[in-house]
């Protein structure tokens, strides 16, 4: 979730279905068959992955692009779908291999093509952005793995002035996924203008209430509310809990835990005044030393 003009910009799953137009239901077991092993060692054969790999990668699948023109054409499919999620949909490392669970689904064509890759996709992204440390944004360039393209969009759509600006709406009909009704501005992007006095909409009409919680949060619940009625975020005053110090257990009376608790309860009862107090004596005692050096003590 972003803030634009005090105003929140929601990004879930929801949003993600409807940019992508991939299916995002629940993941069940039974979406996970048995693999035919004949048919996957036959394949696996074709794709001559090294004796240390268990699954292609970006690297492995492009070194095959001039050699599987001479595969059947079920063989076509699931190396253009393995593509897809090394490059796309699961965007991994060009050095790293898929997967296993999810590159086998390939061998099954039917079971691939209705698999809820909308919702694996999205909790890989949002796993990816999750890992995004302080160090990092820091640094010159980092590199987010992840169907990253989708929180280009979802700024397109999300902030109407970015995506006019920026995205370079194509004219398609509605039914078209968000993910193609952009064509991308070149040259130089002006990005500070194009966020300056925006506006936001909500591009999903997905109830949050519709999700399956599987904790009670009071604190999150009335946020989510306050979200939802498209209300300002600037008048919200952010209260913090007082932190309560952990009391520490004893073993035995004299013992080493007993003068450990007792060093830290002598440390907190030093408060602000006793520390004044320390550093005026210090300061005090530096300044009669500049005296005592002065009369050639």
């Amino acid at each position: 979730m972003v803030f634009a003009s005090g105003k929140p910009a929601r990004f879930l799953l929801a949003e993600f279905g409807e940019i992508t137009g991939l299916n995002c239901d629940e993941i069940h077991p039974d979406m996970m068959p048995e693999v035919d092993e004949e048919e996957k060692k036959r394949f696996w054969e074709l794709l001559k992955l090294k004796e240390n790999r268990y699954s292609p990668g970006l690297e492995d699948l492009k070194a095959l692009c001039d050699e599987c023109i001479a595969w059947s054409k079920k063989d076509k499919i699931r190396f253009c779908y393995l593509v897809i999620l090394a490059n796309g949909l699961l965007k991994v490392d060009r050095r790293s291999e898929l997967p296993l669970d999810k590159a086998n689904l390939v061998i099954d064509l039917e079971r691939f093509e209705n698999y809820p890759w909308g919702r694996v996709a999205f909790e890989d992204l949002m796993d990816a952005v999750k890992d995004v440390t302080h160090e990092k944004m820091q640094s010159k360039s980092y590199t987010l793995n992840g169907f990253v393209q989708v929180l280009q969009i979802w700024a397109y759509v999300a902030v109407p002035k970015v995506g006019a600006t920026l995205g370079c709406p194509l004219t398609v009909p509605n039914e078209i996924p968000y993910l193609l009704r952009y064509q991308g501005r070149g040259g130089r992007l002006y990005i500070s203008k194009a966020f300056s006095a925006c506006k936001v909409r909500h591009m999903s009409t997905f109830n949050v209430k519709q999700i399956n919680h599987t904790t009670n949060d009071p604190l999150v619940d009335n946020l989510v509310n306050y979200i939802l009625e498209g209300r300002s975020m600037d008048g919200i005053v952010w209260q913090e809990e007082e932190y309560v110090q952990p009391k520490t257990s004893r073993k035995k009376k004299g013992g080493k835990n007993e003068e450990i608790q007792k060093e830290q309860e002598e440390e907190e009862e030093e408060d602000v005044p006793l520390l004044l107090e320390r550093e005026s004596r210090k300061k005090r005692k530096g300044e009669k030393k500049d005296d005592m050096k002065k009369e050639g003590c």
